[in-house]
């Protein structure tokens, strides 16, 4: 198979590099897939998925060590009533269905299909529209103008938002207490928060649940003694693809600070064992 999702099922049960991330679509765009790195972030991934996955890797490779992306909008609301079981058993699972349009990853793309050609059949016999880059466009978040940069980064960041209290839901303490679990096994775990162009950061200033779900993460790692690497502010926007995910310059950027202040490996292998989606 060549999807990400297939991609990343093979990776997961072959062996391979000793260090591996988990997250969601900041952490699928923002950490390279190296001979030094696997990467099993998908976008979209609840946290319940993300610790899954976690564990499942941490029981076969105990000496691994992990990269665990914990970001504000895993606490909003989307996030946080996501049911994904099916979708991550089917990642964990060492069988290959004869009928992959009926896999839960694959199903939720149909249906949307469905639907989309049902509003409009047409798209059945138009000429598909050119989709590769011109000279005029934009090459990264910083080419868009101000003013793009401020609406696109306020809409998505209305979508993100913690809930209030998220501190105290169930799914906080589940955080808190399979983390731990893991530390207290012998895992070498390193908890990040992936950065967000200075437009996002503007959209989100007058917000504090933001602030507060880093300050949770922080607080988590300290409590384990673990490393936790907020990158949250670190970032010009000329290595950004969008308002709050990487561009590949700036995923290159990432991934070599991360092994850096996370583990202290001070090189990393160019060549990419499997390409990002």
């Amino acid at each position: 198979p060549t999807d990400s999702f297939d991609q990343a099922r093979i990776v997961f049960r072959t062996p391979g590099p000793n260090v591996a991330a988990f997250g969601d679509s900041r952490v699928n765009d923002g950490i390279l897939r190296t001979g030094d790195i696997a990467n099993f972030a998908m976008p979209g991934d609840s946290l319940a998925t993300v610790l899954g996955k976690l564990e499942a890797w941490l029981a076969k490779n105990p000496d691994g060590k992990a990269i665990v992306g914990v970001p504000p909008q895993q606490f909003s609301q989307a996030r946080i009533h996501a049911n994904q079981e099916k979708l991550l058993t089917d990642f964990l699972s060492d069988e290959d269905p004869w009928l992959h349009t009926l896999r839960p990853n694959y199903r939720r793309y149909l249906i949307s299909y469905i639907r989309t050609v049902i509003d409009d059949p047409g798209l059945l016999v138009r000429v598909p529209r050119e989709t590769s880059q011109t000279a005029d466009t934009p090459m990264t978040f910083a080419d868009l103008s101000a003013d793009q940069r401020r609406t696109q980064a306020e809409i998505r960041s209305q979508h993100h938002t913690p809930v209030p209290g998220f501190q105290n839901t169930t799914l906080a303490s589940a955080l808190r207490d399979r983390l731990q679990a893991l530390s207290d096994a012998g895992a070498e775990l390193c908890l990040v928060t992936m950065p967000v162009s200075k437009a996002y950061q503007a959209a989100v200033a007058s917000e504090p649940s933001f602030a507060g779900a880093r300050t949770l993460v922080s607080d988590i790692a300290d409590e384990m003694g673990v490393p936790y690497a907020d990158l949250w502010s670190d970032y010009p926007d000329d290595v950004f693809a969008n308002a709050d995910h990487l561009a590949p310059e700036g995923a290159i950027r990432a991934t070599r600070d991360l092994l850096q202040s996370c583990f202290g490996m001070t090189s990393m292998t160019t060549s990419q064992s499997m390409s990002r989606p």
